[in-house]
Order: structure tokens, then sequence, then C-alpha cells
């Protein structure tokens, strides 16, 4: 007769992950309900209940917000039918965790269930309308706000502001936002704000004025309105409370101009620019799957304009230079976009041997002279994310054609060299802390300095996200490890001064959503190693306060869904690093005397109220 711990276990895999109950047929109810029944089966070795799956697993318990459950459920319905394994071969929730995680701060999936996501009135724990990731304090995706409502033109011209307003939202995108995207071109866009106003009275519903500019138009101010801080928002005549709200109307906004201007069918630039503008807002304010989709649809238009085709080869006039730049800057931007994507959806939508598109040259607006990169410009800080961005294919086609762990670790480390060669050697040297500020250079340099900083400790993440789960198991990739938790400790430590000396001082630099996303992406590495670390390690407790100061900075931002999502998951995973893990059989021997103990006193209470009643 088997022991409490060998005894052979009925219930299938995928019911015993999701602890549910099971009828212990195989294929099971559960399982045929979801459509999975190929998939059922159950662990015919004794004593593997008792192992479990890898420490990492145990970040997405009970204990964990409602998002990260959804998220578990879902990545164990894809490899329920591969029987659990021990820590020298983790399954693929577990190399993939970080991952994950972070995209579910984002409020995105990863690797999800196609049969959950195609119909998810058969999934009983998805609300309806519901995602992973969406929490009560984020908005709905954006839709036709204006149903009911025969044309929207009417409500877009309720939704802008007056005029000097628009021009204080349209200055502050230009000298203190627009140094990080580059998206549009400054000079065009004001002469054509002027004629909006001088030719198109002002009027959205005016023969003058296109619909697919006004789609940039709200862009440019949606942007500067999420990513203003409080203090500055206000100058403007704007409270916190319409400053949430008008920057979630002029997102949707955009999107509304661009469909009812028909941008599918009618190509323009404008239409680029916009989405590639709203990039800031969009992941921000919550939206960031619309935005996905948003900027796929970006690059197709992109490619019907020829903006992929604009080589060093091509002859301009000198008339043209502004134009042609004004293309490459925006391609510019839907790359980067593109490319820092492939770590999670491990593919890209520009392939970098069908575009001939050279980097923006490095130049003021107002002369569109050509620079020495030494010189700060306002495409300075794109320029060099864009050498960054090129990266990422090469080490997604490295990893992908290499059939072995050994041969795709080797692709990793050779883009780390090529990482950490482009955030020293080839980093313009304005960008380093180590350069003394000069009066002459623009504001927006320190600002830079501080994105570029966070950036590229991000990136150097990027690169071995591939083996990070496996980096706490297996000795092989403690680089890994190693390089991932100093990034992460640079990426907070940069957050944490930039937070204090936004207290100290009423910086008027914008809000960034990397300052968000990544200070959750630091936290999430810090939290996997504290879980596969002694408490009697020196680097437990700093690891550990680290994490929290990451939570403290995210709280002072209510209005990015970003933080709001990351203070939940974070907070969740700070628990489980603080409770100490039981082995599997002292856990069920503890949860049977628990049951017994509670049996006992449910009894003893039972025989007291007979005896106590009159005979």
């Amino acid at each position: 007769m088997n022991t409490g711990n060998q005894r052979r276990r009925l219930a299938c895999i995928a019911c015993t992950r999701r602890k549910v109950k099971c009828d212990k047929e195989i294929p099971c109810k559960n399982c045929i309900r979801r459509g999975v029944q190929h998939l059922c089966s159950r662990n015919e070795k004794p004593g593997d209940t008792s192992q479990g799956p890898a420490r990492e697993s145990t970040i997405l318990s009970s204990s964990a917000p409602t998002e990260v459950r959804e998220s578990r459920d879902e990545q164990a319905s894809m490899d329920e039918g591969a029987p659990s394994r021990d820590s020298s071969a983790p399954p693929a929730v577990v190399e993939d965790c970080a991952s994950i995680l972070e995209f579910l701060a984002w409020g995105r999936r990863k690797n999800p269930d196609y049969k959950t996501v195609a119909s998810p009135e058969l999934h009983g724990a998805r609300r309806r309308g519901s995602c992973v990731g969406d929490i009560s304090q984020a908005p709905a995706a954006p839709g036709p706000w204006y149903e009911g409502v025969i044309s929207p033109i009417p409500y877009l011209q309720i939704l802008l502001p007056e005029r000097t307003q628009l021009y204080e939202l349209a200055a502050y995108h230009e000298n203190c936002i627009l140094w990080y995207t580059g998206s549009y071109d400054a000079p065009l866009f004001r002469e054509q704000l002027d004629n909006f106003y001088s030719k198109g009275r002002g009027v959205i519903e005016n023969d003058n004025v296109k619909l697919q500019w006004t789609a940039l138009l709200f862009a440019v101010i949606a942007t500067s309105l999420s990513c203003a801080p409080r203090n500055i928002a206000i100058r403007w005549g704007f409270q916190s409370r319409e400053q949430d709200t008008l920057s979630k109307e002029w997102y949707k906004a955009v999107m509304t101009c661009l469909n009812t201007a028909e941008y599918m069918a009618n190509h323009s630039i404008y239409a680029v620019e916009a989405i590639a503008t709203l990039t800031l807002p969009g992941q921000l304010l919550g939206f960031s799957n619309n935005q996905n989709v948003l900027l796929s649809s970006a690059v197709r238009i992109g490619q019907s304009l020829g903006l992929h085709r604009l080589g060093k080869d091509i002859t301009v006039s000198e008339a043209d230079v502004s134009n042609v730049e004004r293309g490459r800057r925006v391609w510019c931007q839907l790359c980067q976009q593109d490319w820092y994507n492939i770590p999670f959806s491990e593919s890209y939508s520009i392939n970098p041997l069908y575009t001939s598109t050279s980097k923006p040259i490095n130049c003021h607006d107002s002369d569109m002279k050509p620079q020495p990169d030494t010189v700060p410009t306002r495409i300075s800080l794109p320029r060099f994310k864009y050498e960054i961005a090129r990266l990422m294919p090469g080490l997604q086609d490295g990893i992908r054609t290499s059939n072995t762990s050994y041969t795709k670790f080797e692709q990793v480390m050779k883009y780390d060299r090529l990482m950490r060669n482009l955030s020293t050697e080839k980093r313009p040297s304005f960008l380093s802390s180590s350069e003394p500020l000069d009066e002459s250079w623009p504001a927006f340099v320190p600002w830079a300095r501080r994105a570029a900083t966070i950036s590229t400790a991000h990136k150097m993440i990027m690169i071995h996200r591939a083996f990070l789960g496996q980096s706490f198991l297996n000795p092989a990739f403690a680089v890994t490890r190693k390089t991932c938790i100093a990034a992460a400790k640079t990426i907070l430590k940069e957050e944490r001064c930039a937070a204090k000396q936004s207290r100290e001082h009423e910086d008027e630099g914008p809000v960034l959503w990397i300052y968000h996303a990544f200070a959750v992406a630091a936290s999430i590495v810090l939290s996997l190693d504290l879980l596969h670390r002694k408490r009697s390690d020196p680097e437990y407790s700093e690891h550990r306060q680290m994490v929290q100061d990451g939570i403290e900075i995210l709280r002072n931002y209510d209005n990015s869904a970003i933080a709001i999502r990351g203070v939940r998951l974070l907070s969740a995973l700070l628990v489980r690093t603080r409770k100490p893990e039981l082995p599997s059989a002292k856990l069920l021997k503890h949860r049977s005397e628990g049951y017994q103990t509670r049996k006992t006193i449910l009894h003893a209470n039972a025989r007291s109220f007979w005896m106590s009643q009159p005979s």
C-alpha cells in the first residue's frame, strides 16, 4: 500500500495545474469543455506529484492578482499535454515568465491560448470584453464613442481646447517631447497649425482642413497632455481629472479622424506620423494592444508611400531635403517600435534586408545642415536608439537558426558584445552622464541622458531574455543572470534619482512610458532573483529594497495604466518572495493536519451542542 505522497494521482495534469476539481476520467470534462481533450493526460509516475514545477512557477500562484492567475491558466493550457519537468528542463512558462509578467503590466498577452482568445465565452474565468492584464482602473478599448451620431465631426470639434491652450500643448511637444521620437516635422506642423486658424478658422469641417492632418493634431496634443507633469498641466488650465479624461478622448479622436478619412485606403504620411506619435500616450494610457495593431498598419502605409526606400543614393534638390528627412524620421521611429518588440512577439514586420532608408541626418530643423554626432539636436537620441534597434532582427534570426542551447547562447553573447560597444564607444558624448552639461545645449539633454541610460540597460535585458529563466537554474547561463541584475539595478537607480529630482525641483521634463514599463521589467528581474537567492545572501536585502523602491516610485503615477498594473503585479511577487516555500511532502502533511484539526473542532462543537439540549 502506497503512502500519502507516493499515491498515484488520478487527476489530469491540466486540472492539477489549474487547481480545479477533476472527474479523474481521461479525457476529463474540464478539458473537453475547454476544447483541449487531446492534451488531457495524467502523470503516471508515482512521486512526481511531490516535485512540482520549478520555483518560478510559484510566482503565478493564487496570491497573485487576477490578471496573473489568468495568464498562468492560459499558459498552462498550452503546455498541459506535457508532464511536469524538473528544474533542469523548465517548462515554457518558466523559461518565458519574465516576458509574460512584463506583458501583463502592459496589458498585453504573451503566447495566449488560441481557443480562449477566439472564444472568450468558453472561458468561464474571463469577464466579458476583458483581456489579460486589464484592471478596473484601465480605460476601455477605443471604439465608436460617437455611436448614434451621423457624423463624428461635431464631437471632434468640441474636443479641441482653446487656441491658446492648443498652441501651448504643441509648443511643449516640440520642445520637451519630440527629442524622444522625432516622429513629425515640427516647423511644417507649426505652419500648418497657423493655417488651421487663419485659413480654416479653427473649424475641422472646413475644406482647407484634412482629417488625417487633424489626426496628427490630436496625436500631438494627446501626447503633450498625457506626458506632461501635473504641475505643467495645471499651468495650462487642466486639472487632474480633466487631464486624464482628455488624454484618453484625444487618443480616441485620432482613430476617429483616421477611420473617417479612410486612412487604410487613402494613404498619407500624416496618418503614419499620427500613429508613430501616438506610441507615447498609447502605452501610457493602457492602449498597448490597440497601438501595436496601429503600428502594423502604419508600416504598410509607409511602405506603400516608399518610406522604406529613402537611401543615401537618392538625389534630391535642396528644397526637398526637409521632405526626405521627414520620411526618414518617421520611418526610423516605426523601425524602432517594430524591432524593439521582437523579444516579446518573436517576429518582426520590417525586414532590414528590404529597407534601404538611411538613418536621419543629425541636423537642426532651422537649416537642415548635417552636424557632427557630438552636437545635440532634436533627432540625436532617435538616431542612437535606431542603431540599437537594428541589433534585434539579427539576434532573433541567429537564435531561430540555431539548434542547441549552446549555439543560441553564442548568439546572445555576440549581440551582448555589440550592444556594449554601442552603449559605450558609439554613444554620443552629450548623452553620457560623465560629460559636463553645456549651457548652450538644448534643455532636453538631461532628459535624453536619462532616457538613453534606462533604455540601453533595458535592451541588455532584452538581449538576454531568452535565457533569463534558465539563468536562475543553470550555472552555464550565470552571465545572463549577472548581466540582467546589473541592468535592472541601473534602471531602478536612475528611476530613483529622477524621482528625487522631480520632488526637489519642479522638473518640466515629460513623463515617458518607458520610465514605468522598464521599472516594472527591472523589478521583475530582481523579484525572480529573490526567489532563487538565500535570505542570508548579502544581495537579498538590497534587491528586495530596490523592488520596494520601484513599487513606491510607480505608486506616484496614478495616471499611468502601466504603473497601476505594475504596482499590483510587483506587490504580488514581493509577497511570494517573503513566504518560505514548503516542500511538497510537508505541504501535503500540513494540509492534512489542518483538515483533521478542523474536522475535530467541528465534531466537538456538534457534540457540545447536542449535549446542551434538553432531553
